[in-house]
């Protein structure tokens, strides 16, 4: 929509439609300054620090002939940096040889990200990305590879503009490209490219697709178009592989084709695999699924390898272990009884973590005549000193009902490590002498019994259970067991409708009177601060502003002390603004030693507007000067403040450091995600909540006034800031030089933040689309009719009319701030509705090509695809599958992957053993679905050079499957009964998964 400009209702005529695009606004200093940070880092030097010069001379300082001399920087760190300050506008001078200096450094990753993102709110621009390659003096294999690695050559099975570009290369130009390729993903691309487009070309080039890493992915695509016509080659090249794997993996491609025609050539590949090893954990367990007990003495010979080579390490760790655990585990689902002597022989085996893998085994076998040799086997388990050899052997106790072992893990609960108790809790609290051993753990020695005690009976949830844990707090000594028996009886009491008293306070505070007298630090004594007053307006006393300050120094977290909460719910927070600002001032004053953090967390609960300025200033400060640690925990602080303000700074605070110090802008989406949790709303409403006003007022518009002009500041269309002479009623190029200095600055500010928040909200609003999000009339009109960041996307999107879940009609709001329908007719509300954006696949084929028109006339650009987004349907073949396998096998740079798929909104699944990340998840809350894409060979802390291996995408509902830290939940296969058949998926959910799915992994599935 280019000619439309948001502003706030104001008098006068509207602006022409039409007018020429705003002034760039990259800003030369923040690019210069992101290079000088490098180059003034002692840690880089040499080529590296070479490279950063005559980068920064070519793009600051304009020096046309350091272009070539610029080698590739292996720092992603100072990459991502650089990426941040990539331009809105192409045209900047000093922004697009930012784009030549990426594309030289390797950062072509971030440059494809950029290209992609602009095509998605612009259309395809291929001369723009022909010139870019061009002006970065790329040859034809560096841009061939470019193009392959990062921006997608096909889109529904047709070439793109990229595509089309790859397709004009000469067959020696793209031959020699393709030995350059660094990532299988890439090869993949120009194999789909050319099977779609050029099929008779393939043969000239399939040897030089198929060589290198992972040979079978471009057979699989061979094979998918045209399986008789490449079986041939592909045997061939099979037969000239030097590796078994990649002979192994050439034949699994043929026998999808042609099934059971090669099952004499994977049987042999599949026992040379387990024998001599060469394969990877996933290669031999295909082996012994495929072919049961023909391979067991090759498994058992691969499990002895794996045992052996454990025993003989020098510093040896399970880790080492997890392929013969694995395979232990395989082979009881897999051979049934001819399994049964291999995983006898290692149910007694040390390493127990091999003995509960056989266990495991043997379960799953389900033989009656191996319950003596299991009791035995978890009995001994459970003697291990090992927190998570316990409580493995704990999950293995709760699925034989043909053992007791009760007294055995009673003895358990003064375990040292937490999950361990957790485990136990669990399962003792089923038994029914749970109460009468829980009350006897209260008066154990050991505070972790007592503890173990405590969770039981919180979890019991009667009434004389909390009534003991009540009067158990008058004697216990352990911090830790205290702070979990308050916030269960806190819990206990919210839902019984009582409320602590200051008597019941004074109580605790009599028990802490000697630790008391010495404050926690010498810089924060209750007698120097101003004073609190109570929500009647009574004075808090010494020793009762003591207590505050103690107990707030216990908590290590960035939250209210548990025991101190239901003190801060009796302070009137109108009148404790004053008291904030000193804590924070002396905290700041003695050092701001990180370990006294929790002084910010009692100005944040404390505090009012007033301390948002300081502490945001402090943020920026500490993360200037390498104190980004301690950044984050005072962004964790700004949102205790509670307000919107405080909320709104959290959110810019997100934003601005996106990409550098990422660590504080996550920190910040962290603290907003709690925010919104203990608000009672979802991130969604807190994200409409804190939409920043930036310098505008609700309701009033934003008007300079210098040198005998009037302009008023408005956000077009394009997000873009436009200055509108009200006088002459057009636009103004600038403000007029009489404005203050201070207007001056303030407009340069507002131009440099609304650029991020511009991006911010762009992502945020497409994501509400793919999510259904839906508003309730008055909320809708409150935030797009009023607000001028929101405005712009009114008038750019066709908008739905909901009444119980269901489309009503479509509207459009024009410029003048009227509502209309295709026909240009005009559109009433009923109070009851709700208003959403509309998804393509909700609109029958004359509504969707009416709307289209609509939005022409108008010369309406959306500000991201709405009715031309790419809509994908089930196949009818395909709606009984309960998983998409397309994806299997695939693999890309592990960075892309993380950078594409969490800008799409996808966040990591579980984190378990070191540091493995098993999954991505998308959640679609409105549809009640979360769709979760397996990983394999994917950790934290990847590199640039490391690549990602994707999965099985599985589709369940929401909430049914748990991912966090050390769990094990995410679906195995297509039986586990939260699947969801994709047939049942929601038509919006599946188009939309894998859409964006299609464009984390840059190919086409199906």
């Amino acid at each position: 929509m280019p000619g439309a400009i948001a502003s706030l209702p104001s008098k006068g005529p509207s602006p022409e439609p039409r007018q020429a695009p705003s002034a760039p606004m990259t800003d030369r200093d923040e690019i210069a300054d992101t290079f000088d940070q490098f180059l003034n880092d002692d840690y880089y030097g040499g080529s590296a620090a070479q490279s950063v010069a005559l980068a920064r001379a070519y793009c600051v300082d304009e020096d046309d002939a350091a272009l070539n001399r610029i080698q590739c920087l292996s720092s992603s760190y100072w990459l991502s940096l650089l990426g941040g300050e990539l331009p809105d506008d192409p045209e900047d001078s000093c922004g697009r040889r930012l784009l030549h200096v990426l594309l030289r450094l390797g950062g072509g990753d971030l440059v494809g990200r950029w290209y992609l993102d602009r095509c998605s709110q612009c259309g395809e621009d291929q001369p723009l990305l022909s010139q870019l390659m061009e002006e970065a003096q790329l040859d034809p294999a560096q841009a061939i590879g470019f193009l392959a690695e990062e921006i997608p050559l096909l889109d529904g099975g047709q070439p793109t503009a990229a595509g089309r570009q790859v397709l004009g290369y000469k067959d020696s130009t793209l031959s020699a490209a393709i030995g350059q390729l660094g990532s299988v993903s890439a090869r993949e691309q120009l194999a789909s490219l050319l099977v779609e487009s050029d099929p008779k070309r393939v043969a000239k080039l399939q040897d030089e697709l198929m060589s290198g890493e992972q040979p079978d992915a471009i057979a699989r695509i061979l094979l998918s178009k045209d399986p008789k016509r490449f079986r041939k080659c592909i045997v061939q090249k099979a037969g000239k592989q030097g590796r078994t794997v990649d002979r192994l993996h050439l034949y699994q491609a043929l026998d999808e084709a042609f099934p059971g025609k090669f099952e004499a050539e994977l049987l042999d590949l599949s026992r040379r695999i387990l024998s001599h090893g060469g394969g990877n954990l996933s290669d031999m367990i295909w082996a012994v699924e495929h072919f049961g007990a023909e391979v067991v003495d090759e498994a058992r010979r691969q499990i002895e390898y794996g045992v052996l080579k454990y025993e003989k390490a020098r510093w040896p760790n399970d880790y080492m272990l997890h392929d013969a655990r694995d395979l232990l585990e395989v082979v009881g689902r897999c051979m049934g009884e001819a399994g049964r002597p291999l995983l006898h022989d290692y149910l007694a085996s040390k390493p127990v973590l091999l003995g509960q893998a056989a266990a495991t085994a043997l379960l799953a076998v389900g033989s009656p005549e191996d319950h003596g040799r299991l009791h035995q086997a978890l009995r001994d388990f459970l003697r291990e000193a090992s927190g998570d050899s316990i409580r493995k052997t704990l999950e293995l106790i709760e699925g034989c009902e043909f053992v007791d072992f009760r007294d055995e893990l009673w003895k358990q609960a003064g375990h040292k490590s937490k999950p361990v108790r957790a485990a136990l809790s669990r399962y003792l609290r089923q038994q029914p002498d749970a109460r009468e051993r829980a009350i006897q753990l209260l008066s154990e020695r050991k505070a972790a019994a007592r503890l173990t005690g405590v969770e039981i009976l919180l979890a019991l949830g009667d009434e004389a259970s909390f009534e003991l844990l009540d009067t158990h707090t008058e004697g216990e000594k352990s911090d830790e067991v205290r702070d979990t028996i308050l916030l269960g009886l806190e819990a206990y009491w919210l839902e019984q409708g009582r409320e602590m008293t200051r008597e019941d306070i004074a109580k605790r505070i009599d028990r802490s009177l000697e630790k008391l007298a010495t404050p926690p630090v010498d810089w924060l004594q209750a007698s120097q601060l101003p004073p609190l007053r109570l929500r009647g307006g009574e004075e808090l006393s010494q020793e009762e502003l003591a207590y505050l300050i103690f107990r707030q120094s216990r908590s290590k977290d960035m939250r209210a002390d548990v025991e101190a909460k239901p003190l801060y719910a009796l302070i009137d927070r109108r009148l404790s603004g004053d008291f904030a600002l000193q804590v924070f001032e002396r905290f700041v004053g003695s050092g701001a030693d990180a370990k006294d953090r929790w002084a910010m967390a009692l100005a944040g609960i404390l505090g009012d507007d007033r301390l948002v300025g300081p502490m945001r200033r402090q943020i920026d400060e500490w993360a200037a000067n390498s104190r980004g640690k301690l950044a984050e925990y005072a962004v964790q602080a700004l949102t205790l403040i509670g307000s919107d303000v405080a909320l709104l700074a959290t959110d810019a605070i997100a934003i601005r450091y996106r990409s550098k110090n990422k660590n504080i802008g996550k920190a910040a989406n962290v603290a907003l995600d709690a925010a919104a949790e203990v608000l009672g709303i979802d991130r969604d409403e807190l994200g409409d909540r804190i939409v920043p006003w930036l310098v505008f007022e609700r309701g009033q518009p934003k008007v300079y006034e210098a040198g005998g002009r009037r302009l008023e500041l408005r956000i077009s269309s394009e997000l873009k800031p436009v200055l509108w002479d009200l006088d002459k009623d057009k636009r103004a190029a600038n403000l007029p030089k009489a404005a203050s200095d201070q207007e001056k600055a303030e407009f340069k500010n507002f131009k440099k933040t609304l650029r991020d928040v511009a991006k911010s909200q762009l992502l945020r609003v497409e994501n509400l689309l793919v999510r259904q999000r839906r508003w309730a009339l008055t909320r809708w009109r409150d935030l797009f009719e009023e607000h001028p960041l929101l405005r712009p996307f009114a008038m750019g999107l066709v908008w739905g009319r909901y009444a119980d879940g269901e489309l009503v009609d479509c509207f459009h709001m024009l410029e003048d701030g009227s509502f209309t329908d295709a026909d240009d007719e005009d559109v009433s509300f009923a109070d009851y509705e709700e208003i959403g954006i509309v998804h393509p696949l909700e609109l029958e084929e004359d509504a969707l090509v009416a709307w289209s028109a609509h939005l022409s006339d108008h010369e309406i650009e959306p500000p991201f695809p709405q009715l031309t987004r790419r809509v994908v349907r089930v196949a009818a073949a395909d709606r009984d599958k309960r998983a998409i396998r397309d994806l299997e096998r695939h693999s890309l740079n592990a960075m892309s992957f993380r950078g594409r798929a969490e800008r799409l909104g996808w966040a990591r699944g579980s984190v378990v053993d070191a540091g493995g990340v098993t999954s991505y998840v998308a959640s679609f809350p409105a549809a009640g679905v979360d769709v979760f894409l397996c990983l394999e060979e994917f950790w934290i802390g990847m590199s640039m050079e490391d690549e990602a291996r994707l999965g099985t995408v599985f589709f369940v509902r929401s909430g049914s499957v748990q991912v966090g830290s050390y769990i094990y939940d995410e679906p195995e296969n297509e039986k586990d009964e939260r699947v969801l058949a994709l047939a049942e998926v929601p038509e919006i959910v599946y188009s939309e998964a894998v859409g964006q799915l299609e464009q984390i992994a840059g190919r086409t599935l199906g």
